[in-house]
């Protein structure tokens, strides 16, 4: 009986692994929040429109995540969000898009030869970092705040790609705002940004960029 007990105690404590993350499946679904609270097993909640990601959760390739106006805070804290198809967030600067970590679970993204990325008027606070890895993404009115450098050695870490960056707002982040390895090709269009008491501790520039791809790398504005 105490093998029995045994048995069944360790099945079901390993039970919540079995769903502890999520992948689309790839098949060219386009996604909203409510849809991922539907599909995810309990990886993706809701209480209203406030949604919380509470494991990793992966958008396929060819699969699209749109971020509508039915959203108005995801708390994401110690979750990885990796985008290998497109995500969409294009909300009004009234309705501006929240995603949260902790102070102590900080979350993070990764875009991965994800294509038609565009992610507008949102605000992320209490992340460890956003990795674009070949892929094409443009943030536009984007406020990051409280950045660690835990999962990215700035908030925004490219590897050989040309992502827009423009009218965006860095501050009190531990790292740079944004950074390319020396072993990689990568032309970011950096435009209009506000940087403001970045880089905590470590001998960096804000923006420290390696060597360029095939386009110019362009730092305009602000």
């Amino acid at each position: 009986m105490k093998k029995v007990t045994l048995i069944l105690t360790l099945f079901f404590g390993f039970f919540p692994m079995l769903n502890a993350q999520w992948t689309s499946p790839g098949n060219g679904t386009t996604y909203t929040m409510p849809d991922l609270v539907a599909a995810s097993n309990g990886v993706v909640t809701n209480t209203g429109n406030i949604f919380a990601i509470n494991a990793d959760l992966t958008i396929s390739e060819n699969d699209i995540l749109n971020i509508d106006d039915q959203v108005t805070r995801i708390d994401a804290p110690g979750a990885l969000i990796t985008i290998k198809g497109s995500m969409v967030c294009n909300n009004s600067e009234t309705n501006r898009v929240k995603i949260y970590g902790t102070m102590t679970s900080q979350f993070s993204m990764r875009f991965e030869n994800a294509i038609n990325c565009e992610l507008k008027h949102m605000y992320f606070s209490d992340g460890c970092g956003i990795k674009v890895i070949e892929s094409e993404v443009t943030f536009d009115d984007v406020k990051f705040l409280y950045f660690t450098r835990d999962y990215a050695s700035a908030v925004i870490d490219i590897f050989n790609c040309d992502p827009v960056i423009m009218n965006c707002y860095f501050q009190d982040n531990e790292g740079a705002a944004i950074s390319s390895p020396a072993n990689g090709q990568s032309s970011p269009q950096i435009l209009n940004n506000s940087l403001d008491a970045n880089v905590n501790g470590i001998n960096s520039p804000q923006i420290n960029l390696g060597p360029g791809g095939e386009d110019t790398i362009r730092i305009v504005g602000r």
